[in-house]
């Protein structure tokens, strides 16, 4: 017997996510040799206390439903173990789900969680709280402090919060400490990717895996907004304010200390002026479509 344990966040998204469950329970009605228990999340970190509780059951598949915040919840709680985490997107961004191409109808992707394969992805780690697809610290996290203020959601919010940034987004002074080097840079982008892209299709370097036991670290050390912009869109690899690398571990010092930061989309909002970066390799087992 199979045990599967849903963790549903309702107001992920932009939709009205409170038939999920009712689709859970149809899909799996005329199948035998599963045994499963549905939860909604109520309140902040809910899906983390959900997590805990699904490892008490004996779960084999934890399924998150929603977006990549509450992923990065549920997989907080599962690194390290041998249960598997799966994947129903109805997030806003869903770039971790998306990376691994699950799709996006409910009932196509409850398919990935009995007939997907299991694969082994590496985690990040920022001062001791992990990301399964990206962290930053610059305009992608100015972005998403904007977004916060307004009234909309889903993309539109975070396309008004971009064109706001590219005009008021002031890069911060940085000391990135590497194994083998060290960067003095004022960096218009300064993202720690684990997986392909933001969310929303969005994806600012290629040849991104999360299986093969490094992160890549992806800097634009530009003042000047239209040449950022510019070797955002371009990605020339050859050029000296395009700076990339494969890293296992890094430092990173702030002068003065961030107001904020992101994580897998979600705005970590407290002041840090240092932050170590690291990579558990193969640290989380998740469920992705057989063809992936």
């Amino acid at each position: 017997m199979v045990k599967l344990f849903f963790i549903i966040n309702r107001i992920s998204g932009t939709s009205d996510n409170s038939t999920v469950g009712e689709i859970i329970e149809r899909f799996f009605s005329s199948r035998n040799g599963y045994e499963y228990e549905i939860h909604f999340t109520e309140y902040p970190n809910h899906a983390r206390e959900l997590a805990v509780k699904a490892i008490e059951w004996k779960a084999n598949i934890v399924v998150a439903a929603g977006g990549d915040g509450t992923l990065n919840e549920v997989a907080g709680v599962l690194v390290g173990s041998e249960v598997i985490l799966g994947m129903i997107p109805i997030g806003s961004g869903n770039g971790f789900a998306r990376h691994f191409k699950i799709p996006f109808p409910v009932k196509e992707a409850l398919e990935t969680t009995i007939s997907g394969r299991i694969i082994r992805v590496d985690v990040g780690v920022v001062n001791n709280q992990i990301f399964l697809s990206n962290t930053g610290f610059a305009i992608d996290a100015d972005i998403i402090f904007n977004a916060l203020s307004t009234k909309m959601r889903g993309f539109l919010s975070y396309f008004v919060a971009g064109v706001k940034s590219i005009f008021t987004f002031k890069p911060p002074c940085c000391t990135i400490l590497l194994e083998d080097r060290k960067l003095e840079v004022r960096p218009y982008l300064f993202s720690i990717f684990n997986t392909s892209q933001y969310g929303y299709n969005v994806k600012i370097a290629s040849r991104i895996e999360a299986e093969d036991g490094f992160l890549d670290l992806l800097i634009i050390d530009s003042r000047n907004m239209f040449k950022a912009i510019y070797l955002i869109l371009r990605k020339p690899s050859d050029h000296p304010q395009y700076i990339r690398h494969r890293v296992k571990a890094l430092t990173v010092e702030f002068r003065p200390a961030l107001n904020y930061f992101q994580i897998d989309g979600e705005l970590i909002n407290r002041g840090v002026d240092r932050v170590d970066v690291s990579i558990i390799p193969n640290g989380l087992k998740c469920l992705v479509p057989s063809d992936y």
